[in-house]
């Protein structure tokens, strides 16, 4: 492959409120949220220890437009993200390949993952947290970006070490068909043998599918009898974990369904991102009359234990216990040197209710 004399970016140009419509996906306006721009590049000037990879796959991610929100200063401080200035480059969760090499860990050729910029080239050190994949266990790279990638890591974590799953649970989880939900679901069923799991989607045909995940049932949030259709299925009995990657109304609901001494572990509130008033919990009483505990989940606290955990499910994989035939949505963009513009409309999409099931990239070569 060629060494590139320029460079594509896609930069931030300005922040956005929580408020999706904020994002002005459109080059060229004075409130645009992304800019296009391209940077000559000399391979001479890569340094010792640095290499110059290609991405092929950038990932969806709420964390990304948490990078894009004009956070108050007290916001800013609690945050485990550091804010990226105006003009850097929007970050993504990736999968690249090394096209020049001035370190000793990685060879050109090697596939890599880790967080990259949304450009056509990035040149990256060797400290940073770029992994080389290990190509020899003969599944899609697009994996490494799903069961295998951040979201797979904080489903894995998520149950089995901070939720501590048992086969005498009923365990609940919303965003059931997301990237980090379906995942979960199938770790919670197949690999914890939980003895009940109740996913939370936002359609029917999504709810169908999280139950053919391993789901013994699947509640539709969209549906005006959510709250009525959830607690028939309940029943009599009450929730010991509910793993929650959504926040806000469902959050606030759940609150009245989690048994005595029960768990809820918030690994993720993309309400938050969306409108903060529906991060008003009126349910709060129930924390206190039924004494159950609340906990957050960082990946980050869990880093050691990485390459344990990928070992475990990269088995399940293999031996089908988790499926992941219909787990990654591509949108293609590889075809057309021009459709690297398009990335920024793409991933708005990702943000709207009518994202496509389980894990969504974006292919850019």
């Amino acid at each position: 492959m060629s060494i590139p004399t320029s460079i594509d970016r896609i930069v931030i140009k300005n922040r956005i409120s929580r408020n999706d419509s904020d994002v002005i996906i459109h080059f060229g306006q004075k409130d645009s949220t992304f800019e296009f721009v391209t940077v000559p590049f000399n391979p001479n000037f890569l340094k010792h220890g640095e290499i110059l990879i290609k991405p092929i796959y950038f990932s969806n991610d709420p964390m990304q437009k948490s990078w894009l929100v004009n956070w108050s200063p007290d916001e800013l401080k609690r945050s485990p993200l550091p804010a990226l200035p105006l003009g850097q480059p929007l970050i993504s969760d990736g999968i690249a390949e090394v096209i020049l090499s001035k370190s000793s860990k990685f060879a050109v050729g090697d596939k890599v993952s880790g967080l990259m910029n949304w450009s056509t080239y990035c040149v990256v050190s060797e400290s940073s947290r770029i992994n080389k994949i290990n190509e020899s266990f003969g599944l899609p790279l697009t994996l490494y970006l799903s069961a295998l990638g951040l979201t797979g890591l904080t489903a894995y974590f998520g149950i089995k070490e901070t939720c501590k799953v048992k086969e005498t649970d009923i365990v609940v989880i919303s965003g059931a068909s997301g990237a980090t939900g379906s995942i979960a679901v199938q770790i919670a069923k197949k690999m914890c043998k939980a003895k009940k799991v109740i996913g939370i989607a936002g359609t029917k045909e999504k709810c169908e599918w999280v139950k053919s995940l391993g789901a013994d049932a699947c509640i539709d949030y969209c549906d005006p009898n959510f709250e009525n259709n959830f607690s028939k299925e309940l029943g009599d009995d009450e929730v010991d974990i509910f793993y929650d990657l959504v926040g806000g109304k469902i959050l606030n609901f759940l609150f009245t369904k989690v048994k005595k001494h029960g768990k809820i572990v918030s690994a993720g509130a993309i309400t938050l991102l969306s409108n903060i008033d529906e991060m008003k919990l009126t349910n709060w009483i129930n924390v206190i009359v039924k004494d159950f505990t609340i906990q957050g989940f960082l990946l980050s606290d869990h880093m050691a234990n990485v390459s344990t955990a990928l070992m475990d499910i990269i088995g399940s994989i293999k031996s089908n216990l988790i499926k992941t035939d219909d787990i990654v949505h591509v949108y293609d963009l590889s075809k057309d040197k021009n459709d690297f513009k398009k990335i920024p409309e793409t991933w708005n999409q990702f943000l709207s209710h009518s994202s496509p099931k389980g894990k969504t990239v974006i292919k850019v070569a």
